[in-house]
């Protein structure tokens, strides 16, 4: 008989078509037995029992009785390790022996709601009903940590529902669309800004080092030093900007309220440095603006 398709139904459900390979190793693991029915058809159903490929018939002579006698004696004595299969992340994870299992409870991998089998079992089990003493240590800790969860949900205003996440998409995706230009202003801006210093800074000692005294020379290197700061200032604006980019560019990768508030302090900062700076620049510009008058005044009298 032909063996390369094999189907398996028990209890109604029906699996395969499966080679015989595979079908041997379940029945080494167990996982068929000789209660299943078999089939290479799908048609005509026979006891797995029957299937001599998978099942040999046991042999009848005393030396073989008296050997396998011995064999189960030696089992008895030196049991096998028990092989465990764990479904959960959406799989049957195995085999695994009791301590592989245990550290898999341990972890948090494996609870009483996990479903377990092992050889010799019909169906798989909940492992709080199969081994309720395993999980008692564990359920205390999934329920305190449940318990501290749900406290953290309950201040923040139920941080698992779904609209929330929409927000929060949304939030983070609008600092993102502006990302590119941020980048681009920001990266020009400290290179302006670092032509502007070597400039301002050339024609000062130009204008310090000139044979001309008196009190044009003297607001003529305060408007030059006005100019170096004004210039350090707009570098230090651009660089918070760029900063502000790279809290951005963390959305990308890690969209979470931390992130998104992070990059928002960035901007904050930023917004102030450069309100602050438009404001002590105007006042500069104004008492400058005065100091020239004045000085120009004083010159048209002295000419007169």
């Amino acid at each position: 008989m032909s063996l390369d398709r094999v189907y398996i139904r028990f209890k109604g459900r029906v699996l395969g078509p499966l080679t015989q390979e595979k079908t041997m190793d379940m029945v080494k693991r167990g996982q068929i037995t000789r209660q299943h029915e078999l089939s290479t058809d799908s048609v005509a159903w026979r006891a797995a029992g029957e299937f001599d490929e998978f099942f040999p018939k046991q042999i009848s002579s005393a030396k073989s009785q008296t050997e396998a006698s011995k064999k189960d004696e030696l089992k008895v004595k030196e049991p096998a390790e028990i092989e465990w299969y764990a479904n959960f992340d959406g799989a049957n994870q195995g085999p695994i022996n009791e301590t592989g299992l245990k550290k898999w409870i341990a972890m948090g991998k494996v609870d009483s709601s996990t479903l377990l089998w092992r050889a010799g079992m019909a169906n798989w089990t909940e492992g709080g009903v199969l081994m309720p003493e395993w999980f008692s240590g564990s359920d205390n800790r999934a329920a305190s940590r449940k318990g501290r969860v749900e406290a953290v949900i309950a201040n923040t205003g139920s941080a698992s529902d779904s609209s929330s996440r929409d927000d929060l998409s949304e939030l983070t995706g609008l600092p993102l669309r502006t990302y590119g230009w941020v980048m681009f202003l920001s990266i020009l801006g400290m290179i302006l800004g670092v032509l502007g210093i070597i400039g301002s800074s050339i024609s000062f000692v130009y204008i310090a080092s000139s044979p001309v005294s008196g009190p044009p020379k003297a607001m003529a290197v305060i408007v030059s030093l006005s100019v170096i700061v004004a210039w350090s200032m707009f570098f230090y604006i651009s660089f918070l900007l760029l900063m502000y980019g790279n809290k951005v560019s963390v959305l990308r990768f890690r969209a979470t309220e931390q992130a998104l508030a992070d990059a928002f302090r960035a901007l904050n900062r930023f917004w102030f440095i450069l309100g602050l700076f438009v404001l002590v620049g105007l006042v500069l510009a104004l008492l400058i603006w005065g100091a020239i008058v004045l000085v120009g005044a004083s010159v048209a009298s002295m000419a007169n």
